[in-house]
């Protein structure tokens, strides 16, 4: 980990393991504060602490997606111009579905027919129904990419996927933030695939804080390294 943030992302090798450390140490100080109700809810309602730092990661990693694939237009690999696309417009969407689109702070009705339907009462789509549990299942597919899918594909990855690492592979050292929301959407699967208790289902901002910010960090070091050169316009 320490020689992937050295070398791959020039990153000092010690604020790589200083990093990798945040998420873990970060969920055992989230989870205690419900001894102190006033502080977790502080931290973990609607509209407040994680949420808006959530809200900022998925836009700067909307917007570093976005100028990623236009760098990359016109490459010899145009998949990936579609692929940094399609993350610039995913991240924009889950922005904008955790602040209900602007609804709670323009205070404005939720239309009765969309009332019905959605678990929250709220103008988003994530909690309507089934696709609650797909927007679910993508967020834990991710995390487990980011985090033992790059250590696999680091260790025994070849051809195609070691060719194109760099865009495909995220540093190690945010391995553990993709880990987090991995290890909690699988729980919440395994263990409580019904409505849970307070505390459980409102602990879902730190992991999916995490996963924003580790997809901030990534866009954003792709940018700062000038991305790959496999990457650069072919000569003509």
């Amino acid at each position: 980990m320490r020689e992937d943030a050295a070398t791959r992302w020039a990153v000092d090798a010690d604020l790589g393991e200083k990093l990798f450390l945040v998420p873990l140490v970060g969920s055992v100080l989230v989870a205690l504060t419900r001894l102190y109700l006033p502080l977790f809810s502080f931290l973990l309602r609607e509209d407040s602490l994680l949420e808006w730092l959530q809200v900022a990661g998925y836009l700067t990693a909307s917007i570093s997606g976005l100028l990623i694939a236009i760098r990359l237009w016109g490459s010899a690999h145009p998949v990936f111009v579609l692929l940094f696309l399609a993350l610039a417009l995913g991240c924009f969407f889950v922005a904008g579905e955790e602040i209900a689109w602007g609804q709670r702070i323009l205070d404005v009705s939720t239309p009765e027919a969309l009332r019905e339907i959605n678990r929250q009462q709220e103008t988003t789509l994530h909690n309507i129904g089934s696709l609650q549990g797909v927007f679910n299942v993508l967020q834990m597919l991710l995390g487990l990419y980011g985090s033992l899918g790059v250590w696999l594909a680091g260790t025994w990855g070849h051809g195609w996927l070691r060719r194109h690492a760099d865009l495909l592979l995220p540093p190690l050292f945010l391995s553990s933030a993709f880990l987090i929301i991995f290890l909690y959407r699988f729980a919440r699967f395994a263990l409580f695939p019904a409505p849970t208790a307070y505390t459980i289902w409102q602990y879902a901002e730190w992991p999916e804080c995490c996963l924003a910010l580790a997809l901030a960090a990534f866009t954003l070091l792709l940018l700062r390294s000038r991305l790959p050169t496999p990457m650069h316009r072919p000569q003509r």
